[in-house]
């Protein structure tokens, strides 16, 4: 691409779906200043060029890739990775091979500070993916006929859309504390995800990119526990639920939460819950 212009072009074998913003029930994100998204599957020679866009856009990157060029150069959109323009800043991208995406666009004037966290060239940001099937299903529900059978599910939807973008649009500049507590909720993630792994100090600090001492400082101002203490609460949290029901036992429930025997298991549930295992369905809701 060389000259800019504004347009776009959009092949027939792209596969696009919109929220529809203008369903009663999704009229909160638009009061908000979302004005349109969506979940797009692109193909070349998909390509949008803006010269002066009237709204910020956020486009994170689910699979495949795609270049983005803006007056400060030229990027690379890799899955897992986020970018935010302003209004006003001219910029174009366009899709390689394949290109799967979650696409924004917001008002300048948007209860959430987009503007604020524009971003001057793409970030890695894993925990977006979340949005994928939150944005999915709420497109799904929306375009059903707005009855009273699917109008909470709906609203239930825009409400946790608003409540992430709330979260992670808060217009407050990224210090190194806040980068790591936000890679702290990822790596909480990954550990309640593979509890069975024998995770140590080491190792989750490496996971953080931070060092011991700091994993230690941010766990224990966050949760009030080091780190390895937060890693067993995770695995007891877990034991609890397979075995509240009766459905698993002591000894089933210990393979699957990482702790190597069933007296190891017994030994820190009764500890932390004050009674044994086998009682854990007496234990308060």
């Amino acid at each position: 691409m060389t000259a800019w212009t504004d347009g776009s072009h959009i092949p027939p074998s792209c596969r696009e779906r919109f929220l529809p913003l203008a369903q009663p029930n999704l009229a909160g994100l638009r009061a908000c200043g979302l004005q349109m998204a969506g979940v797009s599957e692109l193909f070349p020679p998909y390509r949008i060029s803006r010269l002066n866009p009237r709204y910020s856009v956020a486009l994170y990157t689910l699979a495949g890739e795609a270049r983005l060029e803006t007056d400060t150069g030229e990027y690379r959109l890799a899955p897992e990775t986020l970018w935010i323009s302003r209004p006003g800043r001219r910029h174009r991208y366009w899709a390689g091979p394949t290109w799967e995406l979650l696409w924004f666009h917001f008002s300048p004037d948007a209860a959430w500070p987009v503007v604020e966290c524009a971003l001057a060239e793409p970030v890695r940001r894993p925990e977006f993916a979340v949005l994928a099937p939150l944005l999915r299903t709420c497109i799904a529900e929306a375009l059903h006929p707005p009855t009273g059978e699917n109008t909470g599910v709906v609203r239930a939807y825009a409400a946790l859309l608003d409540a992430y973008f709330a979260r992670e649009f808060h217009g407050e500049p990224e210090t190194g504390d806040s980068h790591a507590r936000r890679r702290l909720r990822q790596l909480l993630n990954t550990v309640d995800a593979d509890l069975t792994r024998r995770w140590t100090l080491a190792e989750l600090a490496r996971q953080l990119h931070v060092s011991p001492a700091t994993l230690h400082r941010l766990t224990r101002e966050t949760h009030g526990l080091p780190p390895l203490a937060l890693v067993a609460h995770l695995r007891l949290a877990r034991a609890r639920e397979l075995l509240s029901h009766g459905e698993f036992t002591v000894q089933e429930t210990a393979r699957a939460v990482g702790y190597g025997t069933p007296f190891a298991l017994s030994r820190a549930f009764k500890r932390h819950f004050g009674l044994p295992p086998t009682r854990a369905g007496e234990l308060p809701s």
